[in-house]
């Protein structure tokens, strides 16, 4: 089963390689990082290793805030679980995010704000006809 620790955050050499994640799963991984930088101060006996740039501490803060009010799962066990019910789709990696990003509340909603959704599903009448 796959869980947030399987995940490393991309780096420039491994994007090729990197998973698409949704807001919440963003959103876990910042507050998973932080709670690490600061338990690992508390064990350097403060030493300041937070002291990073600035202004990457208030654009990492932002991207947490953005996360925070989009995100729809609070939880991993959420994440993984919009992950496997929208894996049951013929979607695309960066579709399923996308979808799962927009949180519609509904089939019909999902379909007007996810058009390719329509075509993926007239697929599998398609074919379920066919056979």
């Amino acid at each position: 089963m796959a869980t947030l620790d399987n995940i490393s955050g991309p780096t420039y050499s491994t994007v090729g390689n990197s998973q698409f994640l949704t807001l919440s799963e963003v959103s876990l991984l910042i507050k998973r990082r932080f709670e690490k930088n600061v338990q690992s101060n508390k064990e350097d006996d403060g030493k300041d290793d937070l002291a990073i740039d600035e202004g990457l501490q208030k654009m990492t803060v932002a991207a947490l805030n953005y996360c925070n009010r989009f995100g729809m799962d609070k939880t991993e066990e959420d994440c993984l679980r919009t992950r496997r019910k929208l894996a049951k789709l013929p979607l695309s990696p960066s579709e399923i995010v996308t979808l799962a990003n927009l949180a519609p509340e509904n089939y019909e909603e999902a379909m007007a704000h996810f058009p390719v959704l329509k075509m993926h599903m007239a697929g599998i009448f398609l074919n379920t006809e066919e056979n």
